[in-house]
């Protein structure tokens, strides 16, 4: 019988990496972090938060105090939680459709969703898939602030730059499942001196961590690191299951980000490189693996880009080709996702049809996640390859 099981997500923690956790319980790590985000992003001005929810919320409060401006264009597919941010905020959140060719927002649109009183517009690297001409559109939009939303990103890069490079203000997230996963926390990135002053002030105001946050995350990541090891996510499936979260958020707490993250994060971040090419390696074998496969759309990679995929989107002619592919998946232990199972339009009021964006609707309704993380072995992308071709034959 086959024990071992494939997760979605998966990074390359070992016990000395483990070790920098609790070595933050003692020594603040946080400046040696964010100096070292810093240089890799050849960003200056970088700021730690306790997720990149808060991070998103900090910009727009930083935007609100230089602009009375108070509609946000976002992609009509992706995390529904950037709402909540957005509200809070005080702003409009304003929809716009997505590419069929790469699922991040569709740039051509966005003119049409764009009004005198446009603040922003949030740009996904949705998978960790670049939107590649995000420079172009802010070069010619000086008029609207550009946020990058790098969440899923961690690694990807434009014309050798790592994302976050391409706007006037990113951030990113550090959540579990994510490229750079210190199980939870985030951060934001800018090179305006202007917003990084008014962002400083909010990030002093945040409350500091507790004694019970500080001992329970370096527990919490050793126990998230151990559980997507596939023989012990085989063997734990049943309770690891459980501890599984699909449901919409209704709110996000405000805070700092904790000393024993950022160590794990100074560990991971010197492996950033290599589990980046591992990523997109794992994701060009799927995509040439899945070619000619009828009734499959894989996404399009960009000449310039270099994803480091954080899940490989797969969209299928019909709900009933996916179903097919999804329990196949399934019977061979290995983890499949639809992530957000609706677009946003159909998960908050905020004034559009149920159908409104038809790519994002579409894509929603037909789409399966792949796993490419760097714990997916070469055998492991062969059999996804397999079962999916069979499936579907």
């Amino acid at each position: 019988m086959k024990i071992k099981r494939l997760s979605q997500v998966g990074a390359p923690l070992n016990w000395i990496d483990l070790g920098w956790g609790f070595r933050g319980m003692i020594y603040d790590q946080k400046v040696a972090f964010a100096k070292a985000l810093a240089e890799y992003l050849t960003i200056k001005n970088i700021y730690l938060t306790n997720s990149g929810l808060t991070a998103f919320y900090l910009i727009l409060q930083a935007l609100r105090e230089v602009s009375p401006k108070k509609e946000v264009i976002l992609p009509a597919y992706t995390a529904p939680s950037l709402i909540l941010p957005i509200i809070k905020a005080g702003l409009k959140p304003v929809l716009s459709d997505i590419s069929a060719k790469d699922f991040n927002i569709d740039l051509s649109l966005v003119p049409a969703a764009v009004t005198h009183d446009t603040l922003a517009i949030v740009m996904p690297h949705m998978f960790g898939l670049a939107v590649a001409e995000i420079e172009k559109f802010k070069k010619s939009r000086s008029d609207i602030y550009v946020i990058e939303d790098c969440a899923q990103a961690w690694g990807t890069k434009i014309n050798n730059q790592p994302v976050g490079n391409f706007s006037d203000v990113s951030f990113f997230s550090f959540n579990r499942g994510k490229n750079l996963p210190t199980y939870g926390g985030g951060c934001i990135a800018t090179r305006s001196d202007e917003l990084a002053a008014k962002i400083a002030v909010k990030i002093a105001q945040l409350s500091p961590l507790g004694l019970i946050p500080k001992i329970a995350t370096p527990i919490k990541i050793m126990a998230f690191s151990l559980a997507n090891q596939p023989l012990i996510y085989g063997l734990g499936y049943s309770l690891i299951a459980k501890f599984k979260d699909n449901k919409l958020p209704q709110d996000f707490q405000v805070g700092q980000y904790s000393s024993s993250q950022a160590g794990i994060g100074i560990a991971l971040l010197r492996k950033t490189v290599e589990v980046s090419q591992q990523r997109l390696s794992n994701a060009l074998a799927l995509i040439e693996g899945l070619k000619n496969t009828q009734g499959i759309m894989t996404p399009e990679i960009y000449p310039g880009t270099e994803p480091a995929v954080l899940r490989l989107p797969i969209v299928f002619k019909d709900t009933a080709g996916r179903d097919k592919v999804e329990k196949a998946l399934e019977q061979n232990k290995i983890d499949t996702s639809r992530l957000y199972l609706k677009p946003i339009q159909q998960l908050f009021s905020l004034g559009y049809g149920q159908e409104e964006f038809p790519v994002a609707t579409g894509f929603a309704e037909k789409m399966l996640t792949l796993p490419v993380h760097p714990l997916v072995a070469e055998a492991d992308l062969e059999k996804i390859i397999k079962v999916i071709r069979e499936s579907i034959a």
